[in-house]
């Protein structure tokens, strides 16, 4: 750090550089990679351009978890770090060294995705589109190593990558979606670089990551055109095209026999495919009805068996099945329900059993009647009993007329909840131990919950603890399915919490993660009842407490701790974290920000002390690219900007101060600006009228709005001046000839007229009130004028009224980049400089006016477009800077006058 420091004060650089690249040969050793992080900070961008960064991204080291260089490559594509010159140059360079980083972006993936959404929305409409093509590919595409790989990168648009890394999603699909005309220039420098061998994928992959779901309008007319325009060449090329412009295949046949020779054959095979299809399908009903008529062949076989309650096992396990819509054989054969349409309503449970048995009304109801008096056999499984086969991955062939028995049952109306324990238990262990998949909750499961809520219970935690030993919890959807429902959420956690008390202190990844899911399951609960954090709260305690336990499964208990307890487990967690490798804090940030995810909100209610504490102890430990991390921090440093107490503040403000949380500043800075701006508004009062006369008198300001109301009074002072006075004020903001009348259409450019406007408002100020062009803001915006006094600073935003921004300006700039620096305690002017109703080229939002004909007429429409809440913070002044008409006259007349 003392040598790259000297280097730069000395401006010695060159001994440093040949050390990177010493590094990046493998002559120097740097095994965590700190050393080639820090001094890519201090070359970049000025001494190793843009063009050549690339070159020193490490494609053979492990950059670790949290050291300089990745930092310095997961910031690559923030403001603070490239500029958006820089960015293109990186796009650029990038495209051109694809090969250096490999086939697959790996780490770097999140970063260029970033640099392509900057490139697009900072250049995109200026750049070539070849040049534009290039970009998105070198990001989003993996480069074909031989025909049939040319794919989208899954680690730039897979949203559901699992594990410590995950990345975002391109978000390009909704910019190009509003430039249709970019994405068919796109498609036609596709077509320009196609591979005809692999062009399927090609068109697939363009389809997916430039289109998504908004095509342009002409893209059926561009692919039949494309297609006849290779038909004779490429046949398969336009094939596939043609494919693209009718989706339907009755259409295309119809389509590809009139439109070229060449689609008369493909448009047979069309036929033949279809045919062979409908082969298929008749097959498959053959033998479904073949299948059917034997079933029903079985029940009138066994028709005696079944009305005295000893009909056959297997028998009853496939009318059950049928009953319950759970067709084993056709779920392990993979095939489709070709009896129904998806379109049309659920069949009951009878109508299914009849279909099953070849519509047989006779067949039907003696199975029916079988099924019923299942509730009666002397050989149905225990609870205990169904559960050693499921842990066999076994099951009872009764389990499922069982089932169906109950349904029945219900359905007659029968007293479920007058059955002994063991009974009930049986069925709610059969019920929980049977994948639930998307059918519904039974309804005597409705009675049972209402009426025996601790026999439930103790069935699920049966279920649970079985498969718990087994490894997989496959009741997990039966007790999620519970929980999302408020009338049984205490039951889900009650039941959650007892498997969790019982869970092993060693297990492996997979019961870890179970637990994780148990935990979600009572921090649900537990957030809405205090009786029921108690003995949860208790249960952490005891947990946190045993030695040996397996590290995914401390940092869950501990993470618990937090959300329940913060004050409490806060140092214990760093404790935790400091005895450690750093894989501890990978298994409780993936656990408190997995809470997210099932929609828990993180408790309020905690000291801000505390939980700035904890944001610290987390962001120290990692960076920002780090999403799950990164969520956290977001949400809790959130939490402290909604907090109006001072202690929050203090804590925002420390955690923006420290050195050590200097890659988190942007994400945590402008929460403690958000917090700064609401408390200023908070305490801000409405000044009295005497304190108002007194500011306008030339008295001090003594708060942000008095400030403001003294600024917009200055205003409308000067446009008094400019319209009524006798200087003709109004020239300042025109460009006149020789005898200083105005020209016509030509009035002087922003600039200029800020800087005339500008010295005429110094010139009324106060003593002690400072006015500057171009005031910098938050995240380095600027205002075309900022007047200060004290520690408040009030952004003048300034359009003249021909701008093509008049109406949009005042929210995209002045409200959201200006107004949001916490010396502007959340107050903002808006000036329009008025040159004439002929020069409002832009037709106003407001409805009232085709464009506006008067300056006041244009504020009420710029007030109009303001919430109430806005109206009170943002001020609108409208100066009217027109020629006065005695003295207007076209450039280029002929009609002499005096000089003035």
């Amino acid at each position: 750090m003392a040598a790259i420091a000297i280097a730069g004060r000395c401006n010695v650089t060159a001994p440093l550089l040949e050390v990177l690249d010493n590094i990046r040969n493998g002559k120097v050793p740097d095994p965590d990679n700190q050393l080639r992080g820090l001094l890519l900070f201090e070359f970049y961008p000025d001494t190793i351009l843009p063009t050549r960064i690339w070159k020193y991204y490490p494609d053979d080291t492990d950059m670790g978890i949290s050291g300089a260089n990745e930092l310095f490559w997961g910031l690559l594509a923030e403001p603070e770090q490239s500029s958006s010159n820089d960015v293109a140059m990186l796009l650029d360079s990038l495209s051109e060294q694809r090969d250096h980083l490999g086939g697959d972006l790996g780490s770097l993936a999140e970063t260029a995705a970033r640099l392509l959404e900057r490139g697009l929305e900072e250049h995109g409409d200026r750049v070539p589109i070849g040049r534009l093509y290039e970009w998105i590919e070198a990001v989003a595409w993996n480069p074909p190593s031989h025909p049939g790989e040319w794919c989208l990168s899954d680690r730039v648009i897979d949203t559901a990558v699992d594990g410590w890394c995950a990345f975002r999603p391109l978000s390009i699909q909704s910019w190009l979606a509003a430039r249709p005309e970019a994405q068919l220039a796109l498609l036609a420098e596709l077509w320009r670089r196609r591979d005809a061998e692999d062009f399927r994928s090609q068109l697939g992959t363009f389809k997916r990551l430039i289109c998504g779901s908004a095509y342009p309008l002409d893209y059926p007319r561009w692919c039949r055109e494309r297609a006849l325009e290779v038909a004779d060449v490429q046949p398969n090329v336009a094939r596939l095209l043609f494919d693209e412009v009718v989706p339907s295949k009755p259409q295309r046949i119809a389509l590809h026999r009139s439109d070229h020779p060449v689609f008369v054959g493909y448009a047979q095979e069309l036929v033949v495919r279809e045919e062979r299809l409908r082969e298929i399908v008749e097959r498959q009903w053959r033998r479904r009805a073949q299948r059917n008529r034997h079933l029903a062949d079985a029940v009138h076989k066994y028709a005696k068996a079944l009305m005295s309650k000893s009909g056959p096992p297997e028998l009853l396990d496939s009318l059950a099945q049928a009953y319950l819509d759970f067709d084993m054989d056709e779920a392990l054969q993979g095939r489709n329900n070709l009896a129904r349409s998806p379109s049309q309503e659920p069949e009951k449970p009878v109508d299914r059993l009849r279909r099953a048995l070849a519509d047989d009304e006779e067949a039907t109801t003696i199975a029916v009647r079988g099924l019923r008096l299942v509730l009666s056999r002397d050989d149905l499984p225990s609870a205990r009993r169904v559960l050693e086969l499921d842990e066999n991955n076994r099951r009872s062939q009764l389990m499922y007329p069982l089932l169906a028995a109950i349904d029945e049952a219900e359905e007659r109306g029968e007293d479920i909840c007058a059955r002994s324990e063991d009974w009930i238990e049986r069925i709610l262990v059969c019920w929980a131990v049977v994948p639930l998949g998307s059918r519904k909750m039974p309804a005597w499961m409705d009675k049972l919950l209402a009426c025996r809520p601790e026999t439930v219970t103790a069935a699920l935690v049966a279920v649970g603890k079985s498969h718990i030993r087994r490894g997989a919890w496959g009741g997990a959807d039966h007790l999620e399915r519970l929980a999302a429902e408020d009338r049984y959420a205490t039951v889900a956690a009650e039941t959650a919490l007892r498997l969790a008390r019982s869970w092993p202190s060693r297990c492996n990844g997979s019961r870890a993660g179970m637990l994780q899911f148990a935990l979600r399951i009572v921090l649900r609960d537990a957030s809405n009842a205090r009786d029921f954090t108690d003995p949860v709260v208790a249960l952490v305690d005891h947990k946190t407490a045993i030695s040996g336990m397996d590290v995914k499964q401390e940092a869950t208990w501990l993470g618990m701790g937090l959300c329940l307890a913060l004050d409490r487990y806060v140092e214990r967690v760093i404790g935790f974290l400091d005895a450690g490798e750093p894989v501890r804090l990978w298994h409780l940030v993936e656990f408190l920000e997995s809470l997210g995810d099932d929609g828990l909100e993180w408790p309020t209610g905690q000291k801000a002390e505390t939980l700035g504490t904890l944001v610290r102890t987390v962001a120290s430990r990692c960076r920002p690219w780090s999403w799950r991390a990164k969520k956290l921090v977001e949400t809790w440093t959130a939490i402290l900007e909604r907090d109006p107490d001072m202690a929050a503040g203090v804590a925002l403000k420390e955690l923006t101060e420290d050195s050590g949380l200097a890659s988190w500043r942007h994400i945590v800075e402008p929460k403690y600006n958000e917090w700064r701006i609401a408390r200023r508004v908070a305490e801000y009062k409405v000044p009295s009228v005497r304190e108002v006369q007194e500011t306008l008198s030339g008295g001090s300001p003594a708060n942000p709005g008095d400030f403001v109301a003294l600024l917009v009074n200055k205003l409308e002072e000067l446009a008094s001046k400019i319209r009524h006075g006798n200087t003709d004020d109004w020239k300042q903001y025109w460009n006149v000839d020789h005898y200083g009348r105005a020209k016509e259409e030509d009035h002087r450019p922003e600039d200029p007229c800020r800087d005339a406007l500008l010295s005429d408002l110094r010139q009324r100020l106060v003593p002690g009130v400072d006015a500057q062009p171009e005031g910098h803001y938050a995240d380095d915006k600027r205002a075309d004028i900022r007047v200060a006094y004290g520690d408040w600073a009030i952004p003048i935003e300034i359009k003249k009224n021909n701008h093509p921004q008049l109406w949009s300006a005042i929210k995209k700039q002045l409200i959201a980049k200006y107004t949001r620096d916490p010396m502007s305690s959340g107050f903002g002017i808006y000036v329009v400089l008025w040159f004439g109703a002929e020069h409002t080229r832009v037709v106003p939002p407001c409805g009232h006016h085709p464009k506006p004909d008067a300056p006041e007429e244009l504020k009420r429409c710029l007030e109009e477009e303001l919430t109430d809440e806005q109206r009170q913070m943002i001020r609108v002044v409208v100066i009217d800077v027109s020629c006065p008409n005695p003295s207007r006259r076209p450039a280029g007349s002929t009609e002499s006058a005096s000089p003035s």
